[in-house]
């Protein structure tokens, strides 16, 4: 599970231990920072649009914006 297209932004969690993109095709998609394997991903997350931006929350999830 890979991305197929250009990513518009990452973010690091506080941790290091995880980070977040969000992609032009319009998937987030949530990644290991130590084995930078991706461990989950929201298709859709806006909807037909790209997804221009994600980040993690004080708690560590994540959340689109």
């Amino acid at each position: 599970m890979g991305v197929n297209s250009a990513i518009n932004q990452v973010r690091y969690s506080s941790t290091g231990g995880m980070y977040v993109t969000a992609s032009k095709d319009g998937v987030i998609r949530l990644w290991d920072g130590v084995t930078a394997s991706c461990v989950r991903s929201i298709d859709g997350a806006h909807g037909a649009a790209e997804a221009t931006s994600a980040n993690f929350t004080k708690d560590q999830r994540v959340g689109n914006l």
